[in-house]
Formats: structure tokens, C-alpha cells, sequence
């Protein structure tokens, strides 16, 4: 059933995967802030140490939706009143 696979298709095959997972781009959205690498705990350690007030948090969390939303289409109803 299973034919044996000799070293030039094994190679060819092998050379092809490579190149074709060189050439794909990831289609990731990211948006990077101030406090995008820093969880919960640590926004409200700096919260409780007042070096930034929760609306700048807010701020910044409704500026990476707006920033990467239309590409990923994740947030449907946008209410930031």
C-alpha cells in the first residue's frame, strides 16, 4: 500500500513546505500600548499606587479595540459612551 518515498521526493517535498511557510504572513492584529503587556493584576497594582487612573485605563483598552477591530471584527456593538 504505502509506496516507498526515495530521496529526491522526500527533499522536493521537504523544500516546497519550507518555502511556501517562508512566503505566508501572519495575519495577526496586535495593538501595543503602555499597558497591553501588562495584566490585570498589575493595572490594578498601578491603579492603587496611583500612577494611572482607571479611565486612562479604559482609554487605552477602547483605543486597542478601535486600533485592530475592523481587521478582526470581534466587538459588534461598539458602546464607549
Amino acid at each position: 500500500m504505502n509506496k516507498p518515498i526515495n530521496r529526491r521526493d522526500f527533499v522536493g517535498s521537504a523544500l516546497t513546505t519550507a518555502v511556501a511557510a517562508a512566503l505566508m504572513k501572519p495575519r495577526f492584529a496586535f495593538a501595543k500600548d503602555a499597558f497591553s503587556g501588562i495584566d490585570a493584576v498589575g493595572q490594578a497594582a498601578l491603579v492603587h499606587e496611583k500612577k494611572i487612573t482607571p479611565l486612562e485605563l479604559v482609554d487605552a483598552a477602547i483605543a486597542r479595540i478601535e486600533s485592530v477591530n475592523a481587521k478582526i471584527k470581534a466587538i459588534v456593538a461598539e458602546y464607549f459612551h
